[in-house]
């Protein structure tokens, strides 16, 4: 079975195309077809940086995580809406999780200074907030517009509105630090809290506060969660959305995933889009993200 990543580039110039035969590779660390090693840089030679076929320019790279051996789903940069048709059922008949990887030079600069263990708490948080300004821009660029007319100093033009009211879903405590990012981007959203924590011992995710309305029918769903580790928290929050009516694609920003994180989201069935700043390497035996930048809430908040 022969897979490829097609990269989708947002300005600069598309090097040359580079294929790698995966077939080798399945089932290495037990990580999805779609983030295994290989030459091009996600899981086992991927060390915290871009994928080389996208490292110049500002671009991002689409990876679709299904399981057919289908290429990867890419989205052209000029769609202004979401087309449930760009995405194609797994042979189980749930929907893949799709990730992008951001590649921009001011989200590099900002992660690195986040993996950076001499960088104060007060400048921790202001990096987050630069990192999440891109990260959830992205990860917002296909939620649906309708058309308006708007008139300027000179003129009536042609416009756009969201179609509906987002809801910005924070994972508690983590993900408050993305927060006054994506409220900038997206001034009109609800905002819902999902508050789940991660056994130290088990790891296993457990709920212990759920703020948000109670019918999701019809509404964008944009969850902040910085590091999907072993993605039990991240896959009970989003669960949580699903049962109150959410029907996707639900939105995810992140600043770091594992390989690991990933696997677990695809074999929930969701329909997910994961929108991140890094694949890193994998998981230690603490289920702490390497080389990752260690606990987020921690370095945020003390």
């Amino acid at each position: 079975m022969r897979m490829q990543t097609q990269p989708t580039f947002v300005g600069g110039e598309k090097p040359p195309r580079r294929t790698h035969d995966r077939s080798a590779d399945l089932g290495k660390r037990g990580m999805p077809a779609a983030v295994q090693g290989g030459d091009d840089g996600l899981g086992g030679h991927h060390r915290g940086h871009p994928p080389h076929a996208v490292k110049e320019g500002a671009g991002r790279l689409a990876v679709g995580a299904a399981r057919d051996g289908g290429d990867a789903h890419d989205h052209d940069a000029s769609s202004a809406k979401h087309s449930p048709n760009r995405l194609t059922l797994r042979k189980d008949g749930a929907m893949p999780v799709q990730v992008t990887v951001v590649d921009h030079p001011v989200a590099q600069e900002a992660l690195t200074n986040l993996r950076d263990q001499d960088t104060s708490n007060q400048m921790f948080r202001a990096e987050m907030r630069r990192l999440s300004l891109v990260v959830v821009a992205e990860a917002t660029r296909q939620i649906p517009t309708r058309a308006r007319k708007v008139t300027t100093p000179l003129a009536t033009t042609d416009g756009v509105s969201l179609a509906s009211r987002p809801v910005l879903v924070p994972i508690l405590r983590a993900g408050l630090g993305m927060l006054p990012a994506a409220m900038e981007l997206l001034p009109d959203a609800d905002i819902a809290v999902v508050g789940v924590q991660r056994d130290e011992e088990t790891h296993a995710p457990s709920e212990y506060v759920a703020k948000l309305p109670h019918n999701l029918s019809g509404r964008t769903c944009v969850v902040l969660d910085p590091m999907l580790a072993t993605g039990g928290s991240l896959a009970h929050g989003c669960k949580i959305l699903v049962d109150r009516g959410a029907s996707g694609p639900i939105y995810v920003a992140c600043v770091l995933a594992a390989p690991e994180g990933i696997k677990h989201l695809e074999s929930t069935g969701m329909h997910l889009h994961v929108v991140t700043a890094s694949i890193d390497s994998h998981l230690n035996e603490r289920a702490f993200i390497v080389p990752g930048l260690g606990d987020a809430g921690d370095r945020q908040f003390g």
